[in-house]
């Protein structure tokens, strides 16, 4: 929407989940509100640092470019000075296994999915369904005819960064609570994305979920047989995409 790819985006999601620590791991605040208060922190942070810095240099991709890498350099490393190298465990609230159809499931991953499910069916609708939604998609499509059409793109700018914080806050903490939250954990979230999108299909939210449903299975199926090898799938995938489909599997919408 903004017309910048955010490389610090992976530092955004380990930032969401050493928040969501904190808040429910040492706070002792509830898992709900914690994933709230990571999630609405992240927000405030990615808006602080658009209309602070990438405001200024919105029309220069390069330099954008380069101070988003900055950013990532700033991030991690000041991440590992404030909450050392060690990774964070979160115990999870959830316990138990549900069976379904034959298959025995942890009630955390179900709890973590349906969170995850009821975000993009808010964000799909949102995006969709409501004036603010479709001014943002305006603005993606076509900034120019979205000022003459009497809206403000630095604001529209500002929230889209606010909103994919807040995403962002809400995937490091789910994350936080399947594995562990670690410093290290940026880069790695980031690659996952960036195949995603590509796999799915630039801007294309229904693309995305496609795309991440198609990576982690295939990476679940290939790890069975191949071990740590399968990471090697993740970037084969990238470059057959690329090569024969660089639209990706949806197309931009």
């Amino acid at each position: 929407i903004g017309g910048i790819f955010n490389f610090a985006h992976g530092e955004l999601i380990m930032l969401g989940g050493f928040f969501f620590y904190f808040a429910f791991e040492q706070l002792g605040i509830p898992f709900v509100f914690s994933l709230l208060l990571s999630s609405t922190g992240i927000a405030i942070v990615s808006i602080f640092f658009e209309r602070i810095f990438i405001h200024r240099l919105r029309n220069n991709f390069h330099a954008v470019m380069i101070m988003m890498m900055g950013f990532i350099l700033i991030i991690s490393g000041s991440s590992v000075l404030i909450f050392g190298e060690q990774d964070k465990v979160v115990h999870s609230p959830i316990s138990g296994v549900t069976k379904i159809a034959g298959i025995y499931i942890s009630n955390e991953k179900l709890i973590t999915v349906s969170i995850v499910i009821f975000l993009i069916i808010a964000l799909y609708a949102f995006l969709h369904r409501f004036r603010i939604g479709r001014a943002l998609r305006a603005v993606g499509q076509d900034r120019e005819a979205s000022a003459i059409m009497g809206i403000d793109t630095d604001i529209y700018s500002t929230l889209s960064f606010g909103l994919s914080g807040f995403l962002a806050g809400a995937a490091g903490s789910l994350m936080g609570v399947l594995f562990l939250v670690s410093p290290f954990t940026g880069t790695f979230s980031l690659v996952k994305g960036v195949v995603i999108i590509i796999l799915g299909g630039l801007g294309s939210l229904p693309g995305a979920v496609l795309g991440g449903l198609l990576l982690g299975v295939l990476e679940s199926f290939t790890f069975t047989f191949l071990g740590t090898w399968a990471e090697i799938v993740t970037f084969g995938i990238l470059i057959f995409v690329i090569l024969f489909r660089p639209q990706g599997l949806l197309g931009y919408e």
